[in-house]
């Protein structure tokens, strides 16, 4: 059914691609290859909003997973383009291009999490936190992934009015992570 949902979109059917796509996001709604798929079919409609919130989902769960020669829309291949200026190739392209969208206005539609999304979320950092202190670990992968989890939980904390005392600390965990990142952030 995938594929058929790719070969639609391939073939500017974007209604029907859009119908057997979000069918296949019901049955495999972490999958980020199948969620890039469903926003970039949403991008080729003009549907830009939803576009937004499935690219910005689809970066979140696993960006590893996403094949970027598979994406069409302008909006995608813009920010890819901006992104590969910066110096980036893939596999780290991927996981950058999230932290990036955010920064230049590509992923701004955000949402309200569950608590059990609230709770992983807050897992998911500890644990790439305690990975980082790991000297063998890779952390051209994990600051990305960890700097992308850092706006989800700003976000989380901002949609639910959190003291600003939780804000603050994390502004502070993306400044020692990376300074340059946080310039961009605040500004």
């Amino acid at each position: 059914m995938f594929k058929k949902g790719v070969c639609e979109k391939s073939l500017g059917d974007y209604e029907p691609a859009r119908q057997t796509l979000e069918r296949v996001v019901r049955e495999f709604p972490r999958r980020s290859f199948f969620l890039s798929q469903l926003a970039d079919t949403y991008a080729l409609m003009g549907e830009v909003h939803l576009a937004k919130v499935f690219f910005r989902e689809a970066f979140f769960h696993n960006p590893a997973e996403i094949e970027l020669a598979f994406l069409e829309s302008e909006m995608i291949n813009r920010l890819i383009s901006r992104v590969k200026e910066l110096g980036y190739e893939p596999p780290l392209l991927q996981e950058w291009l999230p932290v990036y969208g955010v920064l230049y206005g590509v992923f701004t539609v955000k949402r309200e999490l569950k608590s059990l999304e609230y709770g992983k979320l807050r897992q998911s950092i500890y644990a790439l936190e305690g990975e980082l202190t790991d000297e063998h670990a890779d952390r051209r992968t994990i600051i990305p992934r960890l700097l992308n989890r850092y706006f989800w939980l700003m976000d989380h904390y901002r949609i639910n009015n959190e003291e600003p005392l939780k804000i603050q600390d994390t502004l502070y965990k993306i400044r020692l992570l990376d300074e340059k990142i946080y310039e961009l952030y605040i500004h």
